[in-house]
């Protein structure tokens, strides 16, 4: 049964990260490699917030939940990061970084990864909100790491809540050491308010 908390899902299906290359640039998670898989925000931006009236101050905030979770394999010794960034661009550099996670030793073996964000959407003026809150991730690998809730790694502000233009995230992979057997799979990213 789906879960009625569940407000968006990713918008495409996810290849595997690294489709047989022996690169160590960032790569965001995509369709074909020309199309991101992106966690689109609620459009227009503004159905997330319940209004009172037109003033900021009487406009109320909402909190949503940004929650991704995926496997890892390799047969080499690497490290792997998975990140999370608002935006939407197929180029880690043009979003924001979210969650920066750190890198973490999955030497050959296969583990898994998951990163979450509670994030507090609020009206900054009568058309843009900003974007902030905390955020952890986990990677077993080869060895375990898990990183407790801290502020994100930067605000998001100017979020467009009238306009009907594809905004939300992002996930990100990097894998240390090149091998075309490296793989990293993204098997689930939603949003829940």
């Amino acid at each position: 049964m789906p879960d009625s908390s569940v407000i968006s899902r990713m918008d495409r299906k996810p290849r595997e990260l690294n489709q047989g290359g022996t690169g160590t640039a960032e790569l965001v998670f995509s369709e074909d490699a020309t199309n991101p898989v992106v966690l689109p925000l609620p459009s227009p931006t503004l159905d997330l917030l319940t209004t009172g009236d037109s003033t900021v101050l009487n406009r109320k905030t909402s909190l949503i939940q940004v929650r991704a979770w995926g496997r890892v394999r390799s047969i080499v010794s690497t490290d792997y990061t998975p990140q999370l960034q608002f935006g939407t661009s197929l180029t880690p550099g043009s979003n924001t970084d979210i969650e920066s996670a750190s890198a973490v030793a999955v030497n050959a073996v296969e583990g898994h990864w998951f990163i979450e964000a509670q994030l507090q959407v609020a009206a900054a003026s009568t058309t843009t909100a900003n974007i902030d809150g905390c955020s952890r991730f986990m990677v077993s690998g080869s060895t375990r790491t898990f990183t407790d809730w801290a502020a994100i790694d930067n605000e998001i502000t100017g979020v467009s809540m009238t306009s009907q233009t594809l905004q939300g995230f992002v996930v990100t992979g990097t894998f240390s050491v090149g091998n075309a057997a490296n793989a990293a799979y993204l098997d689930g990213f939603e949003m829940l308010k």
